[in-house]
């Protein structure tokens, strides 16, 4: 299973080591998101230069019939 960036947006690998994303340079438009669970991180830069976390709520499994994601975004 994959979390797909778009409108040009990028994706960074889970759990980078800055929590508020600077220093992180995202560049995959999709990463496998298979095996991941509560509290896991991704780092998400978006098209228009503004940086977001994207956290999981729950573990992901391809059986699960819903995936759950909160998003913070932030303005620098």
């Amino acid at each position: 299973m994959y979390m797909t960036a778009l409108n040009g947006a990028a994706l960074s690998l889970p759990n980078s080591p800055h929590d508020d994303c600077r220093g992180v340079h995202p560049k995959e438009a999709k990463i496998r998101i298979d095996g991941l669970g509560s509290g896991d991180d991704i780092c998400l830069y978006t098209h228009d230069r503004h940086w977001s976390h994207v956290f999981l709520t729950a573990d992901v499994d391809r059986r699960s019939p819903q995936i759950a994601l909160w998003h913070v975004t932030r303005k620098r």
